[in-house]
């Protein structure tokens, strides 16, 4: 959607177009986009997932994820909020499918980037692998 969307506003931009939308009258681009709304809502929980990895303790991981997965039933059997050199801080969360409905159930494993000593010590100790 985000491409789409980059592409027709560089349309917006060529002479060519212009002149062919002042030809047709046509008003300013507008493209309908209630196709992607669902993707949108996904990149939008995905986003918010990722943001509770940072959380500092288990309890607020638990707090976070009550917020973005809110009236669903969910677990999480695993919470590693501290980071040491080469365990970057993590979680597993399940998202249980909701009776009734065709939502899927979901399994995240979020991981942590790099945000204290221990990730970069962790980020330093790298090793190329082939890839297959």
């Amino acid at each position: 959607a985000v491409f789409y969307r980059l592409t027709e506003q560089s349309r917006l931009r060529t002479p060519a177009w212009k002149a062919a939308q002042q030809r047709e009258q046509i008003g300013p681009l507008s493209p309908d986009l209630t196709g992607d709304i669902a993707l949108f809502d996904e990149l939008l929980e995905h986003c918010l997932l990722a943001d509770c990895v940072y959380e500092r303790s288990e309890e607020a991981v638990r707090r976070a994820l009550s917020q973005v997965w809110a009236n669903t039933a969910w677990e999480m059997p695993v919470c590693v909020p501290e980071a040491l050199p080469g365990r970057p801080a993590h979680f597993l969360a399940v998202r249980h499918p909701e009776a009734g409905t065709c939502t899927r159930g979901r399994v995240v494993l979020a991981i942590r980037g790099t945000k204290e000593l221990a990730d970069v010590i962790t980020d330093a100790q790298l090793d190329c692998a082939p890839f297959e």
